[in-house]
């Protein structure tokens, strides 16, 4: 496990890097708000340096986005919150902060697109370790299944697709979920204890706060996710161990409630109101201080459709597949159950589970863990969270999947590996879970690595597979 757990860390690092590298960005467009808002938190202040133009403040309403193409007053940074004359960012602070080590000679050569390589590494690796964490603890399941699951979990849509065009959106992204996994991964290490360990519980409470420190629409899932680890921890602790419970609240509690205070006092700083990130300030295409229906209910019927079942683009030509644009958001979509499909796994279960209904007695499975069945909770219950809140969003974009499909797919390949543990003695049906397995893994990890192809990259594979004809002597 360990060689295959290292040969997939070093393949995705490549991966990762290759795809962010070959995408072709215009320097005229491209603005370093994290960099940026990391050198202005070093000077003592909260707004950006640059300063709006008098052009901008002159505008009768300069959060019309046709006023201000009919005027022509295009000379700022996209989409950041214009407030007292100030510029700010609406994007959590967490990954400004992070780069607070660096100089600022160093700060201004990293850019939004490196920190997104870097968070996006580090959500693979956390969840990596999850995955391999749990699998250490099946006797009964295939290694090959394992390391598939990782490029999966790795290469899936929209991760490389996110990574080859990164910029604040997607960084923003991937640093919330990095922190949230690797939350997850710490509380799950805690609860294997034989006793939950404080110093992991903290540093699960420190991760998450930080995630909602990253995006603030995280926030319900991390509600959830604490929730249901003090009600692990109150289980674990007994009745009569009043005091351990109260410990392992406030160490579990105490971070997050920091957070709170912090982000709380970060936006009345910023725009005098505790509640405010900068949303209705926003320059961009859309005046959010007229539009409210940001989020509704009645988006999740036609959103479910957009993520799920888009239609994608088949040609004869490489890379063969594309996604098909979403004209209401001008944003290239691809349906998951086409792209993504290992996620239906997820009912692997349900099979044995119908076959088996009405008998009195059941073998208990090895894997019939509290650390593993909390997890499975942890994970079902975020994964549903977050898809719900992007779904009540008005806005559609593939970028807003990678919000649940880490603990989508992590929930999936656990729920796989548990299933394999359960059929130990079905060789029949074994097969064909690894027969599902292999063709839902392969086109994932196809489609996920063809769509995410850069103009670029699309050049350099077709002289790549031209060559090789040549030489094979095909042409």
């Amino acid at each position: 496990m360990r060689v295959v757990l290292l040969g997939t860390i070093v393949f995705v690092g490549i991966t990762y890097t290759w795809y962010t590298r070959l995408d072709e960005r215009n320097p005229d467009r491209n603005y370093n708000y994290y960099s940026e808002l990391a050198r202005s938190f070093k000077r003592g202040y909260l707004y950006l340096a640059e300063e709006p133009s008098s052009a901008l403040l002159a505008l009768d309403n300069p959060y019309d986005y046709f006023l201000r193409k009919q005027e022509g007053v295009e000379d700022f940074p996209w989409d950041v919150s214009l407030y007292k004359n100030k510029f700010y960012i609406y994007w959590g602070p967490a990954p400004a902060l992070c780069l607070l080590p660096f100089s600022d000679k160093t700060l201004v050569k990293i850019e939004d697109h490196h920190i997104a390589l870097a968070f996006a590494f580090g959500l693979f690796l956390y969840a990596a370790l999850i995955a391999a964490v749990f699998w250490r603890r099946l006797k009964n399941a295939p290694i090959w299944v394992f390391g598939i699951s990782l490029f999966v979990l790795a290469l899936s849509i929209p991760t490389v697709t996110m990574l080859s065009g990164a910029n604040i959106y997607e960084t923003a992204i991937f640093a919330c979920q990095f922190f949230f996994i690797g939350g997850c991964y710490w509380a799950y290490s805690s609860f294997r204890d034989n006793a939950p360990s404080e110093w992991k519980l903290a540093l699960a409470s420190i991760h998450w706060g930080l995630a909602v420190g990253s995006r603030m629409t995280i926030l319900p899932v991390v509600a959830f996710a604490a929730g249901v680890s003090l009600f692990g921890v109150a289980k674990r602790s007994g009745r009569n161990k009043l005091k351990q419970i109260l410990s392992n609240l406030a160490v579990l509690g105490a971070p997050l409630l920091v957070t709170g205070v912090l982000l709380g006092w970060y936006n009345w700083a910023r725009f005098d109101s505790v509640l405010e990130f900068g949303i209705q300030y926003q320059l961009t295409n859309v005046n959010y201080i007229e539009f409210k229906d940001s989020f509704s209910v009645r988006y999740i019927p036609g959103n479910l459709e957009h993520y799920f079942i888009h239609p994608i683009s088949v040609k004869p030509r490489f890379p063969f597949i594309s996604p098909v644009e979403f004209t209401a958001s001008n944003a290239r979509l691809a349906g998951l159950l086409y792209v993504a499909p290992f996620i239906l796994l997820i009912f692997s279960p349900l099979p044995r589970m119908i076959m088996s209904w009405g008998r009195k007695h059941q073998a208990a499975e090895e894997t019939n863990h509290d650390a593993e069945n909390w997890m499975g909770l942890l994970l079902g219950g975020s994964a549903f969270i977050a898809a719900l809140i992007i779904l009540a969003f008005y806005f559609v974009t593939m970028r807003y999947m990678e919000d649940f499909m880490p603990s989508l797919l992590l929930l999936t390949i656990l729920l796989v590996g548990r299933e394999y543990q359960a059929l130990s003695g079905v060789p029949g049906s074994r097969m064909v879970l690894s027969l599902f397995v292999i063709v839902t893994g392969i086109i994932n990890l196809v489609a996920g690595l063809l769509i995410a192809m850069p103009a670029g990259g699309v050049a350099f594979m077709v002289n790549l597979l031209n060559s090789i004809s040549k030489v094979l002597g095909f042409k």
